[in-house]
Order: C-alpha cells, then sequence, then structure tokens
C-alpha cells in the first residue's frame, strides 16, 4: 500500500487584470505555484495509473490537501514561516488526522510495522 499526502495549496485560478501578455518575470510565484499544482496531479495520475496497472498491483491512497481560503493563503505560501504560518498549518494538519485518522483504508496502512528506517 501507498499512501500519500497532499500539501495546503490555494483555491487554483489566477485574476488577470488589465495586463494579459504577461512575462515569465511578471507571473514572478505565480509561475513557481502553477508548476507545483501540475507536478503534484501528474504525480497523483502516475502513481494511481501504476497501482493498477502494473505486474505487482498495490492500494493506492491519497489524503486530499485542504484548499485554502483567501484569508488563509495570505497567511501560507512558499516562504513564510512565521508563527502564525506555522500554528495555522499545524493546526489543518490535526484537524486532517481527525477526519482521516479512522477511516478503514488509513487504518489498514498502519497495522503492520513498516520497514524503513528514520532517522
Amino acid at each position: 500500500m501507498v499512501m500519500s499526502i497532499g500539501s495546503l495549496e490555494p483555491n487554483p485560478g489566477r485574476r488577470f487584470f488589465k495586463k494579459y501578455h504577461r512575462s515569465v518575470v511578471d507571473w514572478n510565484k505565480d509561475l513557481i505555484a502553477t508548476f507545483f499544482e501540475g507536478q503534484a496531479h501528474l504525480t497523483g495520475y502516475f502513481v494511481e495509473t501504476l497501482a493498477q496497472h502494473c505486474d505487482s498491483p498495490f492500494d493506492y491512497v491519497r489524503i486530499p490537501g485542504v484548499p485554502l481560503s483567501p484569508e488563509q493563503a495570505r497567511i501560507i505560501n512558499l516562504d513564510n514561516t512565521s508563527c502564525e504560518a506555522l500554528n495555522l498549518m499545524f493546526q489543518m494538519g490535526k484537524d486532517q488526522a481527525l477526519l482521516w485518522g479512522r477511516k478503514p483504508e488509513i487504518t489498514e496502512f498502519f497495522k503492520e510495522r513498516k520497514q524503513y528506517i528514520i532517522r
């Protein structure tokens, strides 16, 4: 079994104002966020397809990321490690743990001792 946990992401979609033809410099942080959103989607699709069609099929469970409200998105971003941002991320993680922790597909994952070493 493979388990994947999504990250916190702002709601998708970008608002464009009067400047429709923006260069890479104008995209700034939006370009990086768009790349990460695409990478997460592609990786999820790849692992899900691999789980179904490989020679040794396996179960794949993904705990989705929580969409952020506009207010939360102002606090949580790539380079912000303020106490407020860390506390909000910690609380949202605890909320997801309460929501998903008792689901059968998640409890099944923790029934057997894992074979990896964490240092």
